[in-house]
């Protein structure tokens, strides 16, 4: 076999347990792979800001890739983003309202918005992007 570099894991039904909790001994884990010269990297749809919170203490010891890995940081410096233009994001929201079989949720590197009224009928979305903003619509005029 030879010498393992990376160890890449999705989260959710993967890494984390059934409640959304670090598995006990995780970031015991996570320290000696660093020991031994292996990079440990959480891969999620989640936001990088979830992300930085589920690893806060082996944050400088992690690659974290979040938003469905369109934000990646190494340690503490963030290495790559990749935003839609506003004009896309703009036409996925009109496309998802227009739909009317879901919530149209912009996840934005420093939070996620959403029109607010939202949180009643999705509990779970704080779970999956931390901090959440509220505005009235989701145009470019009114996001915060």
């Amino acid at each position: 076999m030879t010498d393992i570099q990376l160890i890449a894991s999705d989260m959710d039904h993967t890494l984390l347990e059934e409640d959304g909790s670090v598995p006990t001994g995780l970031f015991d884990r996570i320290r000696a792979l660093r020991e031994h010269g292996v990079e440990f990297a959480a891969v999620s749809g989640r936001s990088i800001a979830t992300l930085q919170g589920l690893f806060a203490p082996v944050r400088k010891a992690v690659t974290l890739v979040g938003d469905n890995g369109a934000v990646i940081e190494r340690g503490s410096r963030r290495v790559y983003t990749n935003a839609l233009p506003t004009a896309t994001q703009q036409h996925l929201v009109v496309h998802a309202q227009r739909q009317r079989a879901g919530v149209p949720i912009l996840s934005g590197v420093d939070a996620g918005t959403s029109m607010r009224g939202i949180g009643a009928t999705l509990p779970s979305w704080v779970t999956f992007s931390t901090p959440c903003a509220w505005c009235p619509t989701l145009n470019s005029s009114s996001r915060m």
